[in-house]
This record gives C-alpha cells, sequence and structure tokens, in this order.
C-alpha cells in the first residue's frame, strides 16, 4: 500500500477532530485541527514527514477574529514502513524521538484510509489521508478588488476543504492568490478583510467553490476612503 501524502487529524485522544468553535459575525468559527505529511518513498532514501496540530483561539467579544490558531504540538524527521507499522525518527531536539505507528486501511467508521495511528507524549493521534503524493491538482485563483477595480493586498484567506483539510494565505504584491487541490472536492473561503475595507453588497462570505470546476474565485470590497 502506498501511504504517502496528507493527513488530517481525525482523532485526539478519542475525540473527533475537527472542532469548530462559535462564530461571531466577523469571525469564521476558529477551528482546532492537525496535518499529517508523509513523503514519498524511494527504495534506500529516508523521507521525511511533518505534522502540526492547532488549536482554535475563540473570537474576541468584540468581533475580531484571532489570527491563525495556537500550535500545541508539532514533529519533523523521517518516515519509513514495514507490514502494518510505520516508523518515525523526529529530527528536532524537542522533537519526540524515535517511535512507532499502526497502519489500517480504514477509520473506525469504514472510511477508507490509509489511517495511521500512534500514541506519543501521552496523547493518541488518528489521522486519515486525504490526498495522496501523486494525486492530479486543479489550481484556483483567488482576486479581491475594491470598487475602482484595484487588487486589495493584506486580505487574510481560510481554505476548509469537505475531506478536512485546512489551509492559509494571504493576498500580497497586487496579484491573484493561487491555491490547489485535488478535482472535485468541495471547499469554503473564509477571509478577513484588512482595516479600512467591507463587503461590496452583494458579496458572499464565505466563498464556497469546487476544484475542478472552478478556476478563478473574485471578491468585491469597497475602499472606505478611495482615492
Amino acid at each position: 500500500m502506498r501511504i504517502s501524502g496528507v493527513y488530517v487529524l481525525e482523532r485526539l485522544n478519542g475525540a473527533a477532530m475537527p472542532v469548530i468553535l462559535r462564530s461571531f459575525a466577523t469571525c469564521p468559527g476558529p477551528i482546532s485541527y492537525g496535518d499529517l505529511s508523509l513523503g514519498r518513498t524511494y527504495a534506500e532514501t529516508p523521507q521525511l514527514y511533518s505534522f502540526a496540530i492547532q488549536r482554535a483561539r475563540p473570537c474576541e467579544p468584540a468581533g475580531d477574529p484571532a489570527e491563525q490558531p495556537v500550535i500545541i504540538g508539532s514533529d519533523a524527521g523521517f518516515w519509513s514502513v514495514d507490514g502494518d507499522r510505520v516508523a518515525f525518527k523526529s529530527v528536532r531536539a524537542n522533537g519526540f524521538g524515535t517511535y512507532q505507528g499502526r497502519l489500517r486501511d480504514s477509520d473506525d467508521a469504514g472510511v477508507a484510509g490509509p489511517v495511521i495511528e500512534f500514541t506519543i507524549g501521552g496523547q493518541a493521534y488518528i489521522w486519515r489521508r486525504v490526498r495522496g503524493e501523486s494525486d492530479s491538482l486543479s489550481s484556483i485563483s483567488i482576486s479581491v478588488f475594491d470598487q475602482q477595480g484595484r487588487f486589495v493586498n493584506g486580505v487574510k484567506l481560510e481554505f476548509r476543504e469537505n475531506t478536512g483539510l485546512v489551509s492559509y494565505g494571504t493576498t500580497n504584491n497586487d496579484r491573484p492568490f493561487g491555491s490547489g487541490t485535488v478535482p472535485g472536492v468541495t471547499f469554503t473561503i473564509h477571509f478577513r478583510l484588512p482595516a479600512g475595507f467591507s463587503l461590496a453588497p452583494g458579496q458572499a462570505h464565505p466563498v464556497t467553490a469546487v476544484a475542478g470546476s472552478t478556476s478563478e474565485v473574485i471578491i468585491r470590497v469597497i475602499r472606505a476612503s478611495a482615492p
């Protein structure tokens, strides 16, 4: 079984993940979430892995959304697989050292994997793969324009896929922000505007799109003091 690719944290100490906190009007429900990446394996070539787990921070009462959630656990190093055992060896001075995980072909609900589970630092993790290393990706560009058709930089973007995968980005350099995912995946784009901007009339928030069917997303905003 080829197991390289991107995984999402499905359970942490038996509790289902991800966890989305209650949202205020301007805060897109902060999310507690984790992902694990396994680089493609080649004969006699050690491959890298990395994972990070984040805990959501509640929105401030005034409705000001927090920045990206706080990272509460992470590690990186080399990995290998032998049968249903996956071995990890951290390269970080403050990492988890050497540890092993168990490989399964589906999760507890019968959803196809691969699935990797391991326990380190007193925490039990179950990860499910949502993207293979060699999966083809469809690209999408996100542009934010003001009422005069000018690019708006500094817009913070959050992409939530229906696979469970989450990623972030920020518009800059007067150019569209590019992203990509597996064709057919539905994803929701939450965004936070810089100070001095508001949504244009009729502009949806968040925006939902399907990879492979949508190649471009345009977000219209109003600049408070356009020269």
